[in-house]
């Protein structure tokens, strides 16, 4: 169970994790301090005093997915929306693995997942999230269409979902993700 912005943290990992490619998972913790998949491997460890984060060395450990969510488990509790927002570049527009997002304490994140083109000729979109209390990521529901099920038309401009009004909020590239740099 994960908040919005673990969900998406966890979406990456699992993806990368999945894929092998082990030195591209990591993540920026709120502090702006880099945590890598690999550091947490090789038996490093953080430790916060306040918005100060030093680590310290204990056993390395393998590559398992059982070390995988224990690893994230520390991320959930030093990232999120802010350090999201800070780490990816601006997106212009609405497209699959675009996050909408509004940073703060407390802020909000989906990302689209799907793209499909109406019978009008127009753009629809699914968005998934994790929400607060932490929850299974899901498939956001559009209760304000109901022939529209889990879809929306987004629109530059406020946007309402069944969990949380985007009012002023920020489209990144989760495409981005996929270098060291750039790992929210």
């Amino acid at each position: 169970m994960q908040q919005c912005a673990d969900a998406l943290i966890r979406l990456r990992a699992e993806y990368l994790f999945g894929q092998k490619r082990y030195n591209e998972i990591g993540f920026h913790f709120t502090s702006g301090d880099f945590y890598s998949w690999k550091d947490y491997c090789s038996g490093k460890r953080p430790l916060v005093k306040g918005s100060t984060v030093s680590f310290y060395q204990v056993a390395s450990c393998g590559e398992t997915h059982k070390n995988l969510r224990t690893y994230l488990n520390i991320v959930f509790a030093y990232a999120g929306t802010i350090s999201i927002a800070n780490k990816l570049k601006e997106a212009d527009s609405f497209a699959v693995g675009t996050i909408i997002i509004t940073p703060g304490s407390p802020g909000h994140c989906c990302i689209i997942v799907d793209e499909a083109i109406t019978i009008n000729n127009e753009r629809i979109y699914k968005l998934v999230e994790g929400f607060t209390p932490a929850q299974s990521i899901y498939v956001v529901s559009n209760p304000y269409d109901k022939k529209m099920n889990s879809w929306y038309k987004l629109e530059k401009g406020s946007i309402h979902t069944s969990s949380y009004y985007f009012k002023n909020y920020q489209l990144k590239n989760s495409n981005e993700l996929s270098f060291r740099q750039t790992c929210f």
